[in-house]
């Protein structure tokens, strides 16, 4: 891998945990709000972000593949796998 992808892919990950983390919090705070304000809306708002921190965790995961220095064909399988698992959280959403 040359060096322009790798720093690519290095700052891709960083991104990609920042997402998460903030996410992760957005989570958190609005589940809690929501019960405690008896609101289903706020707590369904939640739980859209629980299904968006496990569409980041197989991007970072994804990204991580390749970052490892993994062969072509098993980063194009993480690819594909990746691909599918995001299509359907998103479909969830």
């Amino acid at each position: 891998m040359d060096t322009t992808r790798a720093t690519v892919i290095h700052s891709g990950i960083r991104i990609e945990v920042i997402s998460i983390l903030w996410m992760i919090i957005e989570m958190a705070v609005s589940i809690g709000a929501g019960i405690s304000a008896g609101s289903i809306l706020l707590t369904a708002f939640g739980i859209d972000s629980l299904i968006e921190v496990v569409s980041g965790g197989i991007l970072l995961w994804r990204l991580r593949v390749e970052s490892l220095g993994g062969d072509v064909d098993r980063i194009e399988r993480a690819e594909h796998r990746a691909s599918w698992i995001v299509a359907i959280t998103l479909g969830l959403l």
